[in-house]
């Protein structure tokens, strides 16, 4: 094979079940000067008699087996051995939609851009598939400009759904943190302050797999690594401190910090709020919610889902101690709310109907008088 265009790096653990689907929606793309590279990181089930079995159907598959030392390591390791102009780092347990190197390389070429960001889907355990980016990712469907001048660039904190190009990366030191889980949240925020010429585009291209009870292959179980997520924002937080003036992006770090923690309260710690590693979670939210002022806090709460702004408020007042003080809570708030909605109704209602009888009262003097006459 000629010099690669586009280098496909899929770090591998305990992914036997689900890789060769993310390696042939790979190889079935109509670009052919494509490598996937395949960095086995110390898997403990058959992930790597796997991968032998698919090198010997594609020429352009290389493997490697390391010890296992995290994705982020992996990622940066299989960015070391690319040969690509572009790159793509692909989740093991994820795919590609047909077309996507054909549309993306065309855009990345004619505007010359540093990346191209696309849109994607989580596919749940029922098959069902959800849009993830919306309107506050993408205010046009297509856009080529930079992070300074586009604030809903910092709501792309997963560097999957994009292609990068290689050299872009390397003269920047454009690496994944060691050793960290939520490596992507700080990966693309250090990526946007180097103020990189992006292409927004608003079409679906990458499908990602969420497993039963929402786990999905990186981030398995509960543990200390969990935590990371705090000093993720804590580290984005300041560069986009030194490196941007506009307050906007600051809001978008701020609001994800609070959605994305206290939705895993919610549907993964919720069952082991007893233990310690999930005290300290909560505890870490108490401490970042408090760095805000209240209108500033109110002002984020406002922008996520309401049973968010609910669990965010408990656990900012200390009242959450086990998954029912959540759920109980969070009813007895939708039946207050449900409550004054029918009041409400019933308020609607009878003006309708005083305004009704006031007409109709105006009608029969009316009639009365013409009578006289």
């Amino acid at each position: 094979m000629s010099s690669p265009v586009i280098s496909v790096v899929i770090p591998v653990f305990n992914a036997e079940e689900f890789i060769e689907l993310a390696i042939e929606s790979v190889m079935v793309q109509p670009v052919s000067e494509v490598e996937v590279l395949c960095i086995n990181d110390g898997s403990t089930d058959g992930s790597w008699n796997k991968l032998q079995e698919l090198q010997k159907k594609h020429s352009n598959l290389y493997i490697y087996n390391k010890e296992n030392t995290g994705v982020s390591d992996t990622r940066n390791y299989g960015l070391s051995l690319a040969q690509g102009e572009f790159v793509l780092f692909l989740d093991a347990d994820d795919e590609i939609y047909p077309d996507i190197f054909r549309v993306c390389l065309k855009h990345l070429k004619r505007f010359k851009a540093d990346a191209i960001l696309f849109n994607m889907v989580a596919v749940l355990p029922s098959g069902l598939k959800i849009k993830c980016f919306g309107n506050e990712h993408f205010k046009k469907s297509f856009l080529v400009t930079r992070p300074q001048n586009y604030s809903p660039a910092f709501n792309f904190t997963n560097a999957a759904p994009g292609l990068f190009r290689r050299q872009y990366l390397q003269e920047h030191s454009l690496l994944f943190k060691k050793g960290q889980l939520y490596e992507d949240w700080l990966f693309m925020v250090r990526f946007f302050v180097t103020n990189p010429k992006v292409i927004f585009l608003d079409k679906v291209f990458y499908a990602y797999r969420i497993q039963e009870n929402g786990k999905s292959n990186i981030t398995n179980n509960i543990s200390s690594s969990c935590l990371d997520i705090f000093s993720s924002y804590l580290l984005a937080d300041a560069l986009i401190r030194n490196n941007f003036p506009s307050k906007e992006p600051l809001f978008i770090n701020d609001k994800k910090i609070l959605n994305e923690s206290v939705s895993f309260v919610r549907n993964r710690l919720a069952d082991h709020l007893d233990e310690e590693v999930a005290q300290e979670y909560l505890k870490s939210i108490k401490k970042i919610s408090s760095r805000f002022d209240l209108l500033y806090l109110q002002s984020l709460l406002q922008t996520l889902p309401w049973e968010v702004r609910v669990t965010a408020d408990l656990i900012r007042k200390k009242k959450v101690r086990s998954k029912y003080s959540i759920q109980l809570r969070c009813r007895y708030l939708c039946t207050l709310y449900s409550i004054r909605q029918v009041l409400r109704e019933c308020k609607n209602i009878l003006k309708n109907l005083c305004a009704i009888g006031l007409i109709y009262k105006r009608a029969v003097v009316n009639q009365n008088r013409k009578k006289k006459c």
